[in-house]
């Protein structure tokens, strides 16, 4: 938060997303190594260095640690993704008993266990994934769910979209090139690059559509394993599971049960010639980043360059700290957060979470459209949610893996195996819920705040504890419209399109009255519309139902932390001025600031297609035009282009 970054020559009333950082916008460049420029990239490139810091000197020492410690571990698998003179030597060495193991394959009949084996050993989410996951109706039993495989181009439209021809050129340029590498002649390779795409454009029908994904009541559809076996008649779950040393269970769920079908359609239609060629490219792709400088190269040049936009690749060492901070979630963040996170800091924000928890409950107690019933169920699951802040309580312990300073890509294997055998091994047990361990979302590495409504728990990760989140020394205000908004955000998922779906105990129950939720849907749409009409780039618009969640935790997080201002400032709100801002005008600039962004067209185009959040200007100015304090703060009348017309506003908590 700056208010150098303020342009007062904008009026806040005609564009207050210009207003409130555009001397820092119009000279911001995007780094050639990044997709994107903003207060949230900088934050996680700060937090890269800090890792990468931690990583080179657990390198250093971890000769001399314990076998299996953090230490020890965490410094020699750094050590050995750095040994880049070792991986020249090696070539595709390490992947050759893999590579041969799908060679001696000879029917149909022994995909099953060998699907299992590269689930197991590299994470490769080939035609679908099995994982053990509470029920959603009944959350305090594990279930083996299915979920559709992972595409190597993402979602549905890259492989069925015209105006994604140009991608699906470049990707088969790049399954040619990377066959190659291991033998292939040029023909060979781009007859085979030709049947992989067709391949997962067949599957790609089969996907749900983003918006259809995240409807839990349509992910989630139980049945026998008999009746799953019917869909897939050329695939032997009993094999599979055998394999996986998985007792097959009674019954299983299924998030896309339109996606098994139509995977089951292609195992019987394509030849056997067929699915190893696509087993073989999957292998060579999912390790081409942990193998010599050629296969890196080219996974990043595709990945990276062309489907992100990126210009030029970050230096190794700062990539690998980026990878294992990722992978190596729990052992990397107990370093991380004894050396970067205070007690000091994790208490203040604690203490924001019960000012603000009681905004919420207060709201829910006067709120209008609710009737008692469903008021009574709404609170009850507002004083279950579990709110945690930086760390676990018990780390996931690590340390039966055998980690080798000389031997990446064997470290890597023993670490998705150990994973995914601590997945599998818990059905049929009691479920314990890992605290803070979902890469990407909830390590306390990761710049993000999260709610589950499988669990009715939030987890505020240590890395969000810094600018421009948190700033321990500014004030109230700053913090309030930032870690404050933050905080609201993540309760307010509680009570979302999705979130709403969930009882307190977690599990998919509908707790609301019929004229609730036909209210709050009513309402809800107010937001789908405004948003369909923010154009990101000439001709691509937001999708508000597939971001409708998110801006309705905006809105809300913003009015709780607020309100929640207020109840926490003593004096006259618009007395206390500092550098001539209001606290009011200075809780709005902190939120506006925090979401400061320029993009990649590459990656604004994905963004809109498959990202639940809309761009960062408009969570700033779409939450706010419904904000009457926001209005009062700078000013804003009827007829200002910040004018949002009194009937077209909507609260909803």
């Amino acid at each position: 938060f700056s208010i150098d970054k303020i342009d007062p020559s904008i009026d806040p009333r005609n564009d207050f997303y210009r207003f409130a950082g555009w001397r820092w916008l119009d000279s911001a460049t995007i780094p050639d190594t990044e997709v994107a420029v903003g207060q949230l990239n900088g934050l996680n490139n700060a937090i890269g260095e800090q890792i990468l810091t931690l990583l080179e000197t657990a390198a250093a020492s971890s000769a001399k640690a314990p076998k299996g410690s953090v230490e020890q571990q965490v410094g020699d698998l750094y050590a050995s993704s750095m040994d880049t003179e070792r991986l020249e030597k090696l070539g595709c060495a390490p992947i050759e008993p893999e590579l041969a193991r799908i060679e001696a394959m000879h029917s149909m009949a022994q995909l099953p266990a060998q699907l299992a084996h590269t689930l197991i050993t590299t994470d490769d989410l080939i035609f679908f994934l099995s994982a053990v996951t509470p029920d959603d109706r009944k959350n305090d039993v594990n279930a083996l769910k299915f979920f559709p495989g992972k595409l190597i181009l993402g979602g549905r439209n890259n492989y069925l979209d015209e105006k994604n021809k140009a991608k699906r050129t470049a990707y088969m340029a790049y399954i040619s090139d990377l066959l190659q590498l291991i033998g292939l002649s040029e023909d060979d390779a781009k007859a085979q690059a030709e049947t992989i795409l067709a391949l997962e454009t067949k599957l790609a029908t089969g996907l749900l559509t983003p918006v259809e994904s995240r409807d839990p009541k349509t992910g989630y559809n139980k049945m026998s394993l008999a009746d799953l076996q019917k869909m897939l008649p050329d695939f032997d779950l009993n094999s599979y599971l055998s394999e996986l040393n998985v007792s097959p269970p009674k019954n299983v769920l299924v998030k896309d049960t339109k996606y098994i079908e139509t995977l089951g359609r292609l195992l019987q239609e394509s030849s056997f010639a067929d699915i190893k060629t696509y087993l073989r490219f999957r292998l060579v792709n999912s390790a081409s980043g942990l193998l010599s400088q050629e296969f890196f190269d080219l996974n990043h040049n595709f990945f990276l360059k062309t489907l992100s936009g990126v210009k030029q690749f970050k230096p190794r060492n700062e990539f690998m700290a980026m990878s294992i901070r990722a992978s190596f979630g729990h052992p990397v963040a107990q370093l991380y957060v004894k050396e970067y996170l205070s007690p000091e800091s994790r208490k203040q924000v604690e203490d924001m979470v019960l000012h603000i928890r009681e905004e919420f409950a207060d709201r829910l107690q006067n709120n209008q459209w609710l009737d008692d019933k469903t008021r009574d169920f709404a609170l009850e699951k507002l004083a279950a949610m579990d709110i945690r802040v930086g760390y676990p309580d018990k780390w996931i312990d690590y340390s039966t893996v055998d980690i080798k300073r000389d031997d990446y890509y064997g470290n890597v294997i023993r670490l998705n195996t150990f994973e995914g055998r601590r997945n599998l091994d818990q059905l049929g047990q009691p479920v314990i819920a890992d605290g803070f361990s979902i890469s990407g979302a909830t390590l306390p590495t990761d710049v993000n705040a999260a709610y589950s409504p499988l669990y009715n728990h939030i987890e505020i990760s240590a890395a969000i504890l810094q600018p421009p989140f948190f700033f321990p020394d500014l004030d109230p205000a700053v913090n309030y419209g930032a870690i404050g908004a933050v905080i609201g955000h993540e309760i307010t998922h509680g009570f979302d399109s999705i979130g709403r779906q969930y009882d307190a105990s977690g599990n998919l129950k509908n707790w609301w009255t019929k004229k609730d939720a036909e209210e709050f849907t009513k309402r809800a749409n107010v937001l789908i519309e405004q948003y369909d009409g923010y154009e990101a780039l000439p001709g691509l618009y937001v999708n508000g139902k597939l971001c409708v969640t998110e801006n309705i935790a905006d809105l809300g997080g913003v009015t709780l932390a607020h309100a929640a201002l207020q109840r926490a400032l003593a004096s006259d709100l618009q007395a206390e001025k500092i550098d001539g801002y209001t606290p009011d005008q200075r809780f709005f600039l902190s939120w506006a600031q925090l979401w400061l962004n320029k993009y990649r067209p590459e990656i604004l185009q994905l963004l809109i297609e498959m990202d639940s959040h809309p761009p960062s200007r408009f969570r700033v100015t779409g939450p706010l035009v419904h904000q009457k304090s926001f209005y009062k703060a700078f000013g804003i009348k009827e007829k200002d282009p910040m004018w949002l017309p009194v009937n077209d506003r909507v609260t909803i908590w």
